[in-house]
């Protein structure tokens, strides 16, 4: 399927289907992601310890492209900028191991910096000192290290586009 046909859309996360999609999707991607961190990661990662319930009660706002068959291949997800929080906090950004290498993770982070940046609204995400591929793409959109933290043993930098 070619990029030019999928359009970022939000996904609804509440339905339990698209809850349990998300959930093997969440799970291929950040089990990848682990073994490439190594480390701490390989014991202990956080992002592998939601199931699909605690998905479809996620508070955030999930972005994503789906195939004509209604399969998530790529998702963004977002906690929102409130009253707490100023910015667009991209809490996690997964594409299919099948949909990978096809642009579909720089067509969402270009919607979400987009959408956010126009608003005035910065746009921050936490990425693994020891994911290169993730910190390459992030630099391609101008994230630059504003921090950095360590998390279950993993090693973070605090990213953040300005608007």
């Amino acid at each position: 399927m070619s990029i030019d046909t999928l359009k970022p859309q939000v996904i609804n996360h509440r339905a339990s289907r698209t809850a349990e999609q998300l959930y093997f999707l969440f799970q291929n991607a950040y089990r990848q992601e682990a073994r490439l961190i190594g480390g701490a990661a390989s014991s202990y990662f956080l992002p592998l310890q939601r199931d699909a319930a605690a998905i479809r009660l996620a508070p955030s706002r999930i972005l994503g492209l789906q195939s004509r068959r209604g399969e998530v291949l790529a998702a963004i997800e977002l906690i929102e900028p409130n009253a707490n929080q100023r910015w667009c906090q991209i809490d996690g950004l997964c594409v299919d191991a099948q949909a990978q290498r096809k642009g579909y993770a720089s067509q969402l982070i270009h919607t979400v910096v987009d959408l956010y940046t126009k608003k005035g609204v910065s746009v921050r995400v936490k990425v693994a000192k020891a994911n290169g591929p993730a910190l390459a793409l992030y630099d391609r959109f101008q994230f630059q290290p504003i921090g950095t933290e360590t998390q279950h043993g993993v090693e973070l930098y605090l990213l953040e586009r300005s608007a």
